[in-house]
């Protein structure tokens, strides 16, 4: 678990989280799943005065529930925070095209005026690359080493490698590198 935190209106409940989120009875020893937010939650926080309204930080932004956790909402509204993995591929004839990874939260492309989300990968984006003697091709990759191919200037694309993330082999970097020769 990334995080623990103890329910202040009954100090027998536990929260924890990571990747998913549960509840831990200390009375009855029991764990069970919650109602889940984005991955990898860092902070949990139950709110001292409004019994059942909890607050999670996590690599998707800032989620609350007002029923215990059952149940949450993004409050991003206005927030705009990410982070950039690895590196970022850039045209060489068009400084408005880039594309890039990000963590937790797939990869998007750069069209000069918005980043959109690229919707035919996902996961961890990573290392991400454009052919230099064509924008119509690039690179994009995900987390345990997955390569995604576009054609089409990143309107469509399909994975080149299979996922790594599952194998248990040591030599599996998270963020592998990426480049056209």
């Amino acid at each position: 678990a990334h995080t623990v935190a103890i329910n202040p209106f009954a100090t027998d409940s536990i929260m924890f989280a990571g990747v998913g989120w549960y509840r831990y009875r200390v009375s009855t020893t029991t764990k069970t799943t919650v109602g889940s937010v984005h991955a990898d939650v860092h902070d949990i926080k139950f709110d001292p005065v409004n019994r059942g309204r909890i607050y999670v930080c996590c690599d998707g932004g800032i989620y609350k529930s007002t029923n215990g956790g059952s149940s949450f909402t993004p409050i991003n509204s206005g927030l705009n925070a990410t982070q950039f993995y690895a590196s970022l591929g850039v045209s060489k004839t068009n400084p408005n095209q880039m594309i890039g990874g990000l963590q937790d939260n797939g990869q998007v492309l750069y069209n000069g005026t918005s980043w959109n989300q690229v919707s035919w990968a996902g996961g961890d984006g990573t290392a991400c690359a454009i052919d230099p003697s064509n924008d119509q091709k690039m690179l994009i990759s995900r987390d345990a080493k997955q390569v995604y191919r576009s054609t089409n200037g990143g309107v469509s694309g399909g994975a080149v490698t299979s996922y790594w993330g599952f194998v248990a082999d040591s030599r599996t970097a998270f963020v592998a590198p990426l480049a056209y020769s």
